[in-house]
Parts: structure tokens; sequence; C-alpha cells
């Protein structure tokens, strides 16, 4: 691994900022200052490393003790800023401390973050990463990464996270090995300009969703935007989707393989998608789409819908549609309330390689300070934090607070965050399947089932 300087670099990879895992090229986990600047400053003039003050280049001194947090590579320079403000509070903070980041592929499913977990060489301190119970999981079974439970009861963690954050978490075992760091708001974004247009308003009954979705297609535009060539895209929709067909609880029963998936509410869910493409709700070019497509056809105006998270909001400020885009909950079939859909978008973690915790610890138990939820407060990106103290925080952008508003009302759960590997890799075909009309909602549930019933015979539930 190899760390940036002392202040934080990046590689714009071509990732967008809905990107749910880092972007990482070659056999490294991680990207050099150096190259990581220049790309940067050739794709977004964003400054190298000789522009940089000397104060911000300088190293740290001998009598410096250095923090080095890895984290997934970020798609845009609001990212950057992020880190560096973040930096700035740090050292404030923690005198006799220097951050380093360290950028890099933080996902489990290309094998680069294990393969650097298990070297044990040059780790970091902490860890970053796309979460869920598929990737802590592994991690942990595999000695890859330490239990925090100590860690909870010393610096009084549960007492300063907020209790959505805390019941997204995975356990293993009994044990906690992840410190949640952004929670997921994932709904449905709307160009106001379209709805407006069309003399549409938000929908609070599933009827008024359904007459939303024809009169723009009667309109010519195209209903929702779905980028299904990459699953977890068409993964966000299913999640809301089952949400609403299904109600929070039925929908959580499912995730966690305690009902079967040839049953209400996913086989409901499954035709009711079936029902979309049939009635042309869903693109025909969803399955040429992949996220970054689907994202640019609904901010140009082609599509009147998305569904995203609000890691989105940063593009769509970088777009110049802020005042064009807003966003609601589907609302819910079955008489629960309208909640969005969620999970921990990324955690902390520590790897077992780490025999001084004490940088990590600092580093961990800054990110639930009323300063630091301040700072993010102010941040241009989507992030949504997980202390109590960011949820008492009055956020810098209108699109921002929605999602904030609307998570602290309840959320569903996305089930690509929580449904096991043989699940998952099901679900995402099939629902592909059905959008290329080769599978019928009847043989995608069994297909998924069959995924299913191999996660439970392997203990994956």
């Amino acid at each position: 691994m190899k760390k940036m300087g002392r202040v934080s670099s990046l590689v714009l990879a071509g990732c967008m900022a809905a990107g749910l895992v880092g972007c990482g090229g070659g056999g490294s986990a991680a990207t050099t200052a150096a190259d990581a600047k220049t790309e940067m400053a050739a794709t977004t003039g964003a400054p190298t490393e000789s522009t940089q003050s000397p104060a911000a280049a300088a190293q740290p001194s001998t009598d410096e003790k250095v923090v080095t947090v890895m984290t997934i590579t970020p798609p845009d320079d609001k990212y950057w800023k992020m880190l560096e403000d973040q930096k700035a509070l740090f050292e404030k903070m923690n005198p006799g401390y220097v951050l380093e980041f360290t950028t890099g592929t933080m996902s489990m499913e290309d094998g680069t973050l294990v393969t650097m977990l298990n070297s044990g060489v040059n780790l970091p301190d902490v860890i970053n990463f796309s979460t869920g119970p598929s990737r802590v999981g592994p991690l942990a079974a595999s000695g890859n990464i330490r239990a925090l439970d100590d860690l909870y009861e010393k610096y009084g963690w549960t007492e300063k996270l907020t209790p959505a954050a805390l019941d997204l978490t995975t356990h293993i075992d009994g044990k906690l090995y992840e410190v949640p760091d952004t929670i997921d708001s994932i709904a449905c974004y709307y160009n106001t300009e379209i709805f407006k247009e069309l003399g549409l308003e938000v929908p609070t009954t599933w009827e008024e969703f359904l007459n939303i979705c024809e009169k723009t297609k009667e309109a010519g535009y195209d209903p929702i935007a779905l980028g299904a060539r990459e699953g977890y895209s068409s993964g966000w929709f299913f999640g809301n989707l089952l949400q609403s067909t299904g109600g929070t609880e039925a929908s959580r029963k499912l995730i966690a393989g305690e009902t079967k998936w040839t049953e209400a509410p996913a086989s409901t869910t499954l035709a009711t998608l079936a029902d979309f493409v049939g009635k042309g709700y869903i693109s025909e070019t969803s399955l040429t789409y992949n996220q970054s497509d689907a994202l640019y056809s609904f901010l140009n105006g082609k599509a009147a819908m998305h569904f995203i998270g609000s890691w989105v909001i940063s593009s769509i400020y970088d777009s110049g549609m802020e005042d064009k885009i807003s966003s609601f909950p589907l609302p819910s079939q079955v008489g629960d309330p309208a909640y969005v859909t969620s999970g921990i978008g990324k955690s902390f973690a520590i790897p077992s390689g780490i025999t001084d915790t004490t940088g990590a610890e600092l580093w961990m138990n800054f990110t639930m300070t009323p300063e630091y939820a301040e700072l993010m407060g102010q941040q241009d990106a989507g992030s949504i934090c997980t202390s109590k103290a960011f949820s008492e925080v009055k956020v810098k952008t209108e699109l921002l607070q929605t999602s904030k508003d609307m998570i602290a009302e309840g959320a569903g759960r996305n089930p690509s965050a929580f449904i096991p590997t043989d699940t998952k890799n099901a679900y995402f075909q099939n629902i592909q399947g059905i959008l290329a009309g080769i599978v019928t909602a009847e043989e995608a549930g069994q297909n998924i089932q069959d995924g299913q019933d191999k996660d439970l015979q392997a203990g994956m539930y």
C-alpha cells in the first residue's frame, strides 16, 4: 500500500459519485500521491503537487504520529475537498497526530481489499469500505478485521450513534466489527420541471405513482431511468418496489432469509417489475445503460424519475440541476409509512494486523464528535453521517436535508446490502432477465430462491 502525502489526493477513475465501491487499477490497493494528483489535474484542472502550498506538502516531523485511513478512490473534487477538511480538523483536535489518507479499491468483490489485508504489509490503521453483511462477515470470519466491542464500550459509541445506524450495523456471532460511517437514503429522485409541465404532484398513494408513470410516458419521457447493465443500479429500484409492495417487516424477513422469494411480497414485487416492463414504464435502454448512462439520461431531462441514493447529490450540483431535482419515498401499497430504503453505505474497521490501535481509535471517535458533524453538514457531497451529533445539524444543501429528513422518518432495507453472495448473484441476474423479457416473474422467484437455499445451507444468513 502506498501512502498519500499530508494533503489527501485522489484519482478521478471513471466512477460516478454514485459508485458504491472504489475504482482501483492494476494490482495495487492504493494510489500514490503523485499519480493521483497528476491524473486529477489532467482531468479536472485540480492543482498538482507542485502547486500545493509548502505547508500542505510538508512531511510529518519525527515527533508527530501518523494515522492512516484507507478510503475509496474519490469520484470528484468535492470528495477530495471533504477529505482535506477532515484532515485539517482532525489534526487541529488531535495535536501531535498527522492524518494521511490512502485511496484505492475498497471492494470485496474484486479481491484487492482482501489481498491487501492478507498481506499484512503496510496496513492502514483504519479501512473505510462499502459494507453490509456479505462483506463484513467474510472479513471477520477470515480474521482480517478485529472485533470492536471493547472500543464501543470504552468510548460509549452505542450512545453516540443513531438507532437507525445501529439497527443496520452487522453483528457477526454477536460481535461488532464495524463502526458505521455513512447511511444510505435511496429514494425516487424526480425532475420537478417535468412534473410541473404535466401538472403532477409528489405521489402519496400507489395509484398516484402509477398515474405519474403513465402521464410521463404519454408525454414522451422515460418514466424511470434505470442502468440495469450493472446489477446494483436495478437493485436500488427493486428494493424500493419491495418496500412499497411488502412493507417494512415483511421485506426484512425476506432479506433475512426467513421467507421465500417464491412467495409474497417477493413474488408480487417481481410481478410488478414485469408489469412495469410490459407497460413501458422502464426505458427500453435500461439493459444497455450502465449507471452513469441512466444518471446522464435523468439529469438531461430525458427521464422523469431515477431511483438512487443521496450520494448522487454531488453530481446533481455539478450538473447545475439542483433547482430542478427533488426526491420522495415510494408510497406504500400496504398501509405502511412511505419509507426510503437504506443500508450502511460505508463503515470503518481496523485490520487485525494493527497492534497499536490508538490512532484508529482517535479517528473513529473523532467521526462522532459535534465538530465533525458540523464540518460534514457543510459539505456539497451527499454523505449522511451516522452520529447523533450529525442528526442535529442543519446541512448546507436542501437536497441533502431532504434525504436526511426522509431517513429520520424510518427506512426499509436495500436488499443488495444485506443478502449473501449466491442470493445476490441470482437476484441481480434475474432482475435483468425480467427487464430483458427472457425470464418470467415466477421463474425469477424460483431462481433467486435457489440461491437463497444455497446460502442458507452454507450458513450465510
